[in-house]
């Protein structure tokens, strides 16, 4: 069955040159047109790419022995390490379904350098590891990691997975090796993953494949599951003495045991359907643990920043684990309370925050976590004078943690607006950072401080301008978008023009500013 794009550009041209009453429903119509003219050009290039690559398809088709499967080494050295040997790799594979090999040329362990260069912008301002001068993430080693782990070309059908760059008789750490073997074979299900999703896309599915991110969506989900039907069982295999060694030394070291199939299969970066993925996983906070021992910081330190990373990656229950493991050693850790009085805001515990934040500045007057989780506190409570004392006193104490202060700054004004102290809200608006994002955030204030004062045409000058003139982002969009449909409704008669996304509206009913428009 055939499928055709009607839409061409001289259809989104002259839609776009259309005028609307309602500016909302022409985004729409030329969303619309936009989407198909993407379908209709990528369905060309893959028919194109079909052609050139003598019908790869059909190979899928074709069973394979996984014995035969070319797996290549490109690049050997002293310090080149590929943690999962071939046979690791083999192993993994025919944990996989039936097939979804087929079709795949070879699998390639190399250094990737050009490959690594080809992908940064400015290589005046790369770090390089010191024995084969490849660009590496690690800062001082003792591991030297790639920026990309793995790819796969879909023209070729071949996955390249890029090796490590260590001196084994330094790494003082041999409980990372295994740590690394799991990272690799989660890199070869992923590219694996979009060798399958390459050749089955089919029909009306097809013109997905040329959509960056929806690839991207398709391979970690699988990755996530194919870690715990075919790395997990085998690894735990093959070694099971080196993995329960593993999530030991992390309980050490932690304060909380991890399971092997968050340290091999989490994703990063956005959320996919019902399924949340973060950018601080659980493996990232392994690995900057191990880190972290290795440069000889000591085990509380080390223990409190592996907390924090597991905060910031939303494990709040292991984050609490980690922390109370601290506090049985020292009771009195301001650090440790502090970090636990903000992840019980995540958590929607203000009753558990209050508690712990007001303990943390017992001993810690200028905690700056725990100000903040009682910043939130205060907020949830409606207590605007609690809230402009204490945000008053975090941006006394923000020093040069210029978000923090920024925080700081939009609670107190947002406490000052609602007890009417809209002259103090302004001189507030001091505290903000004048360049960047933070410049955006200031002019919305601005514009939210000038509507609770009565000025709403200047307030709706700032709006008009921002919005028209730069890339507005994030809660500065929000609050103005707002502020600027209030202005059309409330002073000029007229309807709203801008239409908040579900996220737009939660931030302006989260922070309570929907209250003072």
């Amino acid at each position: 069955m055939s499928r055709s794009y009607h839409s061409n550009v001289r259809k989104y041209i002259r839609e776009k040159s259309y005028k609307y009453s309602d500016e909302g429903i022409k985004e729409k119509n030329l969303d619309e047109i936009g989407e198909e003219l993407y379908r209709k050009n990528f369905t060309k290039k893959k028919t194109i790419l079909n052609r050139r690559s003598g019908n790869i398809s059909s190979d899928f088709r074709q069973p394979v022995d996984v014995a035969t499967l070319e797996i290549r080494v490109l690049d050997e050295g002293q310090y080149i390490h590929y943690p999962a040997s071939k046979e690791d790799l083999i192993g993994v594979i025919k944990r996989l379904p039936y097939n979804v090999v087929s079709g795949i040329r070879s699998i390639n362990l190399c250094l990737g350098k050009e490959f690594q260069e080809d992908n940064e912008d400015n290589l005046d301002d790369v770090k390089r590891d010191p024995f084969t001068g490849r660009i590496s993430t690690g800062d001082e080693g003792p591991i030297y990691t790639p920026s990309t782990l793995g790819t796969y070309y879909p023209g070729r059908c071949k996955i390249f997975i890029y090796g490590y760059v260590y001196d084994r008789e330094e790494l003082k750490l041999q409980v990372m090796e295994p740590f690394l073997r799991l990272q690799m074979l989660s890199t070869l299900i992923h590219e694996i993953a979009h060798h399958e999703d390459n050749l089955l896309r089919t029909r009306r599915g097809r013109w997905l494949g040329f959509n960056k991110w929806r690839c991207e969506d398709y391979a970690e989900l699988q990755q996530m599951k194919w870690s715990e039907t075919a790395i997990i069982p085998y690894v735990m295999e093959a070694y099971p003495e080196e993995y329960i060694a593993l999530s030991d030394w992390i309980e050490k070291y932690g304060g909380v045991r991890f399971s092997l199939e968050k340290l091999a299969g989490e994703p990063t970066g956005r959320k996919i359907g019902d399924r949340v993925k973060y950018v601080f996983t659980a493996s990232s906070a392994v690995e900057d643990l191990f880190n972290n021992i290795i440069k000889g910081m000591n085990e509380r330190d080390a223990m409190l920043e592996f907390a924090k990373d597991l905060h910031y990656g939303y494990y709040f229950e292991e984050c609490l684990k980690a922390l109370n493991t601290l506090l049985i050693n020292n009771p009195n850790d301001s650090g440790a309370l502090g970090v636990m009085a903000d992840t019980y805001i995540h958590q929607e515990e203000y009753s558990k925050a209050e508690e712990a934040a007001k303990k943390c500045l017992s001993i810690d007057k200028n905690n700056r976590d725990a100000l903040e989780a009682l910043c939130d506190v205060r907020q949830n409570m409606k207590d605007w004078k609690g809230l402009k004392e204490i945000s008053k006193l975090g941006i006394e104490v923000s020093g040069d943690e210029v978000h923090r202060l920024r925080a700081f700054t939009e609670m107190n004004i947002i406490a000052l607006l609602y007890l009417k102290e809209n002259e103090e809200a302004e001189e507030a608006l001091l505290h903000f950072q004048n360049k960047g994002l933070h410049k955006q955030r200031k002019l919305a204030f601005e514009a939210l401080v000038k509507v609770c004062s009565g000025d709403l045409e200047n307030a709706f000058s700032i709006a008009d301008k921002v919005l028209v003139e730069e890339k507005v982002f994030g809660p500065a969009g929000a609050i103005l978008k707002a502020i600027y449909n209030y202005v059309l409704v409330n002073d000029k008669g007229e309807k709203e023009k801008y239409t908040l996304s579900k996220n737009e509206q939660y931030y302006l009913r989260n922070t309570d500013i929907m209250g003072l428009l």
